[in-house]
């Protein structure tokens, strides 16, 4: 018998380890690495080589798609390193 408000474990809510592989960033840092990002290289396009504006359509690219898909590398990357208190979702700071 399953009481009122509780599920069975079979299809419980619980998270898994599979699942707290995400990770959770201030989205603050996030914006100010990806503009430090583009403005450093669209400075080294203008003085190195034009070549660098790839790197500047990569950091669009991936702001654009995490917006649509909610998948962030940088904040992946971010939350394995522990660096600016990222952590796995489902942890508390």
């Amino acid at each position: 018998m399953v009481a009122i408000g509780h599920q069975p474990s079979a299809i419980s809510h619980q998270p898994t380890a599979k699942s707290q592989e995400p990770t959770m960033c201030d989205q603050m840092i996030i914006r100010r690495i990806a503009g430090i990002f583009v403005m450093l290289s669209v400075i080294l396009a203008m003085t190195v080589s034009p070549l660098w504006l790839w790197f500047t359509l990569f950091v669009g690219f991936n702001l654009f798609q995490s917006s649509l898909t909610n998948f962030c590398p940088l904040e992946r990357i971010l939350g394995r390193l522990g660096w600016f208190q990222c952590r796995p979702k489902g942890t508390t700071a």
